[in-house]
């Protein structure tokens, strides 16, 4: 069950602060969402969106959130994009493809978005000056999300170049992450192909570091050639 306990002393603080100051901008919350690949964090920030937008004419949907149990929610928008510093959380695109039913596309970057919250304030002061501007409380909740697999790198940042090139390999050989890894891997090694004069590598290694297409080497030196076997006549296919 999601739990979303969070949610309601940030709408109780909003409105505790809501003032004659206060009235001409917005209280903004950010928070970051964040996960390993496959663990569903895109589909979890997509529901609570789409919860968000929709409770204000739905309350049964969140009805543990107290600004929506206590019928004080006016409405719920997607903030305007630009106001982003961040490329923006696909939203529409992940809500169309789970209605399908289908996965989303998964996190590669970091996005945002942004939830304009527009609701009545729970205290009698902040009614009061609610009432006097014409205004109601409201709360932007700005959602960051981005892949949790960076965070595995912090580590690293205390360790030697030869430490991190052992963890790595450890990384590639073994584990229940071990395909994703090198398939990670593979993608990133392709990218720097150009930027590398000369790749030197067991042939047996081939297959599981580079991704093959035809003439994507200018030469190809075979050591001790005479010692190869037919199935080295692959790497015609590369130069």
């Amino acid at each position: 069950m999601l739990n979303l306990s969070w949610l309601s002393p940030i709408f109780a603080q909003a409105s505790e602060r809501l003032s004659l100051g206060e009235l001409a901008g917005s209280a903004t919350v950010s928070l970051a969402v964040t996960g390993l690949s496959r663990s569903g964090k895109t589909v979890l920030v997509t529901s609570l969106i789409h919860n968000l937008l929709s409770c204000a004419h739905n309350p049964n949907r969140m009805p543990l959130l107290g600004v929506v149990g206590e019928r004080r929610l006016i409405a719920a928008t997607i903030a305007g994009a630009s106001a982003n510093r961040l490329p923006s959380f696909p939203y529409r695109d992940n809500i169309e493809k789970m209605a399908v039913p289908d996965w989303p596309a998964p996190t590669e970057g970091m996005s945002e978005i942004g939830i304009e919250v527009r609701f009545a304030p729970a205290r009698a002061l902040g009614r009061l000056v609610s009432a006097i501007s014409g205004s109601p409380a409201s709360l932007t909740i700005r959602i960051v999300d981005y892949p949790g697999e960076w965070l595995l790198d912090l580590p690293l940042m205390a360790a030697s170049y030869a430490e991190w090139s052992r963890a790595t390999v450890r990384l590639l050989r073994k584990g229940v992450r071990a395909e994703i890894h090198r398939r990670n891997a593979r993608k990133h090694l392709d990218e720097c192909r150009g930027a590398v004069p000369a790749w030197i590598m067991p042939f047996y290694r081939l297959a599981e570091t580079i991704e093959a297409k035809p003439e994507m080497f200018d030469i190809v030196i075979v050591d001790e050639a005479s010692q190869s076997g037919p199935d080295t006549l692959a790497l015609l296919y590369l130069a």
